[in-house]
């Protein structure tokens, strides 16, 4: 009775809903239009994986191929310029180990003194994952901290370096490491004067039953043996 009385004088038609205009058919532009409306935040999420994938593939298709990583563990900082000269120094002692055409010398260079501690942490953590790991086998250090590398428990098993079987000045008694501390060159080269007085030469044991650690080991052993006596083997 009460919509009776409401809707008195109000004709059929009236009450009869608008009939919903034709739908016109999209175009390529108002379909783009409303999917970007739509989507655009998972497009951009999308677009911006796809680019850092990119990237990641290209780094690594495109990046050189290290003949030899090496450690270098010292108190103070080096500049990244003085630790790229000493690379392309140390370069013209190797070979072409991978064959790719040239030799390339990677120095990963970890300081453990200084006031920044946190640095020193995490320099020290990543220096005991290379021991313990065994990815890098030629190590450069101040003779400070030697005993990391060369210190012997009871049962053998913490001397990580192999002796050398060099003959030349600064070679250390038990021959697990050759001192540049007599050597001209660091004195006489105005970069590498930067570097420490003292510097230690080892390497260390290869992992036992892998050929291309074994083979690794002895190339790093022929570099280190080429520089002490400066005998430059890459043209």
């Amino acid at each position: 009775m009460a919509r009776e009385r409401y809707l008195r004088g109000v004709s059929e038609e009236e009450l009869r809903p608008d009939p919903k205009p034709p739908l016109e058919p999209q175009t390529p532009r108002s379909w783009l239009e409303n999917f970007w409306y739509h989507h655009k935040a998972g497009v951009i999420v999308a677009a911006v994986g796809l680019i850092a994938l990119v990237f990641v593939i290209a780094q690594i298709i495109t990046r050189e191929r290290p003949d030899y990583r090496i450690v270098l563990t010292t108190e103070n900082p080096l500049m990244p310029e003085q630790v790229t000269y000493f690379e392309n120094y140390l370069a013209t002692y190797g070979t072409d180990v991978n064959g790719d055409g040239e030799v390339i010398v990677q120095i990963a260079a970890l300081n453990l003194g200084g006031t920044v501690y946190t640095q020193q942490d995490a320099n020290a953590q990543a220096l005991q994952a290379h021991l313990i790991t065994g990815d890098v086998l030629l190590y450069l250090y101040e003779p400070q901290y030697g005993e990391r590398l060369t210190a012997v428990g009871r049962d053998g098993a913490h001397c990580f370096l192999e002796p050398l079987s060099l003959t030349a000045s600064g070679v250390s008694e038990d021959g697990l490491c050759w001192n540049w501390k007599d050597d001209a060159r660091h004195k006489e080269d105005l970069l590498l004067k930067e570097f420490p007085e003292e510097l230690c030469f080892g390497v260390r044991s290869p992992k036992s039953d892998d050929e291309k650690s074994a083979a690794q080991f002895d190339q790093c052993v022929a570099l280190v043996e080429a520089f002490a006596q400066d005998k430059p083997t890459a043209k």
